[in-house]
């Protein structure tokens, strides 16, 4: 349901005012870039389609293994105001034994082989 609100609340100002503008341009009119971002938004369900029918799903894939990576540091972000601070600045210490590798890194699949 939020990501439908999220997608409808996105055209709809893409087609308002051009998202504040950005989406402005001689050429192209809003709602052509309407109908391209609805398409974008389209594509992420069939991508999940996709993958789940044809390769049973796409967690041992590269996008599943991000994924997979994503959720786990953002976990630990939630708890750790510090540790999110120091990863958006690149200050992470991915040094086998820190507090960042044993709390962070040593159960992520793709983010130091990626």
């Amino acid at each position: 349901m939020l990501f439908i609100t999220y997608c409808v609340l996105l055209i709809a100002l893409i087609l308002y005012n051009g998202f504040f503008n950005l989406f402005v341009d001689d050429q192209i009119s809003k709602k052509q870039y309407a109908l391209m971002m609805a398409g974008k938004i389209l594509a992420i369900p069939v991508f999940m389609l996709v993958y789940d029918k044809m390769y049973g799903g796409f967690d041992n894939f590269d996008a599943g293994k991000f994924y997979h990576d994503v959720l786990l540091i953002s976990d630990r972000c939630k708890k750790d105001l510090n540790l999110c601070i120091r990863f958006v600045f690149g200050f992470q210490n991915e040094t086998p034994g820190s507090y960042d590798y044993e709390y962070a890194f040593r159960n992520t699949l793709n983010w130091t082989n990626g």
